[in-house]
């Protein structure tokens, strides 16, 4: 066996989880920004557009959301220009490989003061091949709220699907992902 090397010259602090990682980590809600708190130095908190994430302690519009190497900052909503939160959320089931950068980022990211969040979606293959789930949360199955009051009538149900495969082989491949929330708060 042979020791792992040490990058000495790496200075950032990140985190890069993997498609076993990403599919093997319990997340309520299924939304792929919950895994960035994994990340030390990263935190979810309400801004004033709704949740903000903070890379060690900088405010949301510092940040860098990206997919695919892409830009996936949120212009839609008339938020401030930066990261605050992605512009939509994408099933968990479509990423691949999702890379934290909470600080020191290289310059390849580019126009950002606050951290990076890098999403790299799947992509079809020559082999067919897909995935489904389904996640229920009912009323019965729940404590009270933290205030001592009942769930009436609570029902969360999370359901999605995922399928790709070759349109040529070695050539051209599709993926096609769909997650739907039906819920009674």
């Amino acid at each position: 066996t042979t020791t792992p090397v040490i990058d000495t010259v790496k200075t950032e602090s990140s985190t890069t989880l993997n498609q076993t990682s990403i599919s093997n980590t319990p997340i309520l809600g299924r939304k792929f920004e919950d895994l960035l708190t994994l990340t030390p130095g990263v935190a979810i908190t309400q801004g004033p557009d709704g949740d903000e994430i903070n890379f060690a302690g900088q405010r949301g519009i510092f940040n860098n959301v990206s997919l695919d190497g892409g830009d996936y900052n949120n212009g839609f909503f008339g938020e401030q220009a930066g990261g605050q939160r992605a512009a939509i959320d994408i099933t968990l089931d479509a990423v691949k490989e999702f890379q934290v950068v909470a600080t020191g980022a290289n310059a390849e990211f580019g126009r950002t003061a606050g951290g990076v969040i890098n999403v790299i979606t799947k992509s079809g293959t020559n082999d067919v091949h897909g995935s489904a789930f389904y996640f229920q949360r009912l009323e019965a199955l729940s404590s009270n709220t933290s205030d001592g009051k009942p769930l009436d009538n609570f029902r969360r149900e999370q359901f999605g699907a995922t399928v790709g495969g070759p349109i040529k082989k070695d050539r051209v491949f599709y993926f096609l992902a769909f997650e739907q929330i039906l819920e009674n708060l």
